[in-house]
Parts: structure tokens; C-alpha cells; sequence
């Protein structure tokens, strides 16, 4: 004689489901946020990147030739020669930039992306900020000092937005001419 044994359906209960969608749901949850933060941090490596290049484009431009000779108008110091700076007080400039490293300052303030603030001056304990007091204790024995000024570079960014929620950064320098050219 055979018995029939009633067949159990085999299912998830409603409780588990539930749970497995809650877990699914925290886990994906959790990688948006990894993605939005790594997408975040990427941006700002890329502008910071791009504010170090700006700074070095400045360096270089101040430590070449051009900026020594007074035709030169484009040199980040208002028309002054290093060797007027050098020799005077500080000259400070503001101007602005794209991402291509464009100067945007006379165009169109929507293409602003980068503001950069440069502070040329002698090189004296007086003319350095408090920061730099070392330095300029360090370059007393310097020789020639009539060719060497400081630089000090401030890029913030996003140029557009308000001065709180800007990032920056500050580069300084020492530029020293040792011969004309």
C-alpha cells in the first residue's frame, strides 16, 4: 500500500526576500557613494595638477630672460623688470585662467576656471611674510640680492565660485639672475 505524502513547495518567505533585498540594497548604496567619492577625488587630483603646472609655467616664465627686460609687458609684474623689483617694492597681480592654461582675464568671466594671485618682491626680511622669515634670515649672506626676488603664488579654484569654497594653493620661490643674457 502506498502512502501519499503531501509534495512541499520549497520558497523563500516573504521575511527573507525582504532581508536579501534590504542587504542588496545597503551594499549598492554603499558602492555609488565609493564611486561618487572617487570621481570626486579625481577632480581635485586633476585641478591640483593642473594648479602645480600653472605655478611652474609662472616660475619658469619669471626665471627666463624675457622677464628681465622691460619690453617684455606680459611678465607678471605689471611691466616692471625683476631687477625694478629687486631693487623696490612688491608688485601683485591677479589674473585668471582655463583649464587649457589660457589667460582668460580680459575674456569672458564664464571661462574663468583657475584665479592666480602673484606677489613678486625683494628678497629682505621685510618684504617676506611672517611664514618666510626663516628664508629670508637663511639668504642674508646672499650675494647680488639686487637680482633676487621672492615669488609667491595663490591659485584657488573654482575661480566663479564665492572665496569660502574655493580650494587653494600657495607656491613661494626664490628667483636669483646670477648674469644678463
Amino acid at each position: 500500500m502506498m502512502t501519499d505524502y503531501p509534495i512541499r513547495n520549497r520558497a523563500f518567505s516573504l521575511v527573507e526576500i525582504v532581508l536579501a533585498l534590504g542587504l542588496a540594497s545597503f551594499s549598492m548604496l554603499a558602492i555609488f557613494a565609493l564611486v561618487a567619492q572617487g570621481q570626486k577625488t579625481s577632480r581635485e587630483a586633476r585641478l591640483e595638477s593642473v594648479a602645480a603646472i600653472l605655478a611652474g609655467k609662472v616660475t619658469s616664465q619669471l626665471r627666463a630672460s624675457a622677464a628681465w627686460d622691460t619690453s617684455d609687458t606680459n611678465n607678471y609684474l605689471g611691466g616692471s623688470t625683476l631687477a625694478q623689483v629687486a631693487s623696490g617694492a612688491t608688485v601683485t597681480l591677479t589674473n585668471y585662467y582655463d583649464l587649457n592654461l589660457s589667460n582668460v582675464t580680459t575674456t569672458k568671466p564664464e571661462d574663468r576656471q583657475f584665479s592666480m594671485r602673484t606677489e613678486v618682491g625683494p628678497v629682505s626680511a621685510a618684504g617676506l611674510s611672517s611664514a618666510n622669515a626663516e628664508v629670508a634670515s637663511a639668504l642674508a649672506n646672499l650675494g647680488n640680492a639686487g637680482n633676487t626676488v621672492f615669488l609667491n603664488i595663490e591659485i584657488s579654484y573654482p575661480a566663479l565660485a564665492p572665496e569660502a569654497n574655493r580650494s587653494k594653493r600657495s607656491f613661494s620661490s626664490i628667483i636669483t639672475r646670477t648674469s644678463k643674457d
